[in-house]
């Protein structure tokens, strides 16, 4: 690689060349026999789960939902999620990661829960996209059959990862949260956070649309991540070819805003539908075998010259 210096000034690089005098600089960091590269951007991350290391073995997809997310265990202090959010920031930061997407699952979306996250990512200093993910339907949509197999009266307690109970609905909840915040922030800015399109009714999924659209704000969501979500999808999501990716399209959130987490279990006409919009797929490829969930299919995908990105998902 070509020998060069960088400026830097205000935060912001503004020259990269040879010999730039070093008389013009307050500080000089000697990175002679150093790579310089651009910070890496971890696409999709949920600092929620930075606590949980250690604590369970590999799980199928389906049982990690009950027993490893938020709503599971009782909700947490302001300290643990200082904690967890700094931990989990300076873990990327270590590995070159300069930018993540922090698709938080906070229990509940509260002022105090959203400021203390905010406070510990401007404490690190790192760049962050958050979004607070919302749903509003059970999690026992995720999986095949359980509806129909499991007693009534267990269906509770086959949740999701962001019920929220009584009071506003979590789409009031998170909108509520941006627009108090703003984003007069630095370093942070705003993306909306549908959990996934099978724990989404319509009408949550086209308002989030329309709020995209009108603040320019980007989606994440998960699609597609295990076998049973594609399976579940040919019947709950049969009026829209039975495919996550044919329902957000439907609900006009298929576009280039739209970046769609894991997609290991896409069909082809799927990829060429999320090809043709200009969506990205965020592949975390050690988080899906922690939870069993296969390889997604990276060869087609860049055949297809499907944009896609990186994330590591749940760091533990």
């Amino acid at each position: 690689p070509a020998a060069a210096d960088i400026l830097i000034e205000g935060g912001r690089i503004v020259g990269i060349a040879p010999q730039i005098p070093a008389e013009r600089a307050e500080r000089v960091i000697d990175a002679a026999d150093r790579l310089v590269l651009p910070g890496f951007v971890n696409a999709h991350y949920h600092s929620h789960d930075t606590m949980l290391k250690g604590m369970l073995h590999p799980v199928p997809f389906d049982m990690w939902l009950l027993n490893c997310l938020p709503p599971a265990y009782p909700p947490r202090s302001p300290a643990e999620l200082r904690a967890r959010t700094m931990l989990g920031a300076a873990e990327c930061l270590k590995s070159g990661i300069t930018t993540l997407q922090d698709m938080v699952t906070l229990h509940p979306i509260s002022e105090e829960n959203v400021d203390t996250v905010l406070a510990a990512y401007e404490e690190i200093g790192i760049r962050v996209v958050l979004s607070l993910q919302i749903g509003d339907r059970f999690g026992i949509e995720l999986t095949p059959f359980w509806r129909e197999c499991v007693p009534e009266h267990l269906h509770d307690r086959l949740g999701s990862a962001v019920e929220e109970g009584a009071g506003a609905g979590p789409f009031e909840q998170a909108v509520e949260q941006y627009r108090r915040i703003g984003q007069g922030r630095p370093r942070m800015s705003w993306a909306l956070g549908p959990s996934t399109p099978l724990l989404c009714t319509p009408d949550l999924l086209r308002r989030i649309a329309a709020l995209a659209e009108s603040d320019g704000l980007p989606v994440i969501t998960h699609v597609n991540e295990a076998r049973t979500e594609a399976l579940s999808a040919k019947t709950i999501l049969a009026e829209h070819g039975g495919s996550q990716v044919g329902y957000l399209r439907d609900m006009g959130l298929l576009g280039p805003g739209t970046g769609m987490a894991h997609t290991v279990w896409l069909t082809e006409a799927e990829i060429e539908m999320v090809t043709e919009a200009g969506a990205t797929v965020i592949l975390n490829p050690a988080s899906n075998m922690k939870t069993l969930s296969g390889a997604a299919p990276v060869p087609l995908y860049l055949a297809a010259g499907t944009r896609v990105a990186l994330g590591c998902d749940n760091c533990s």
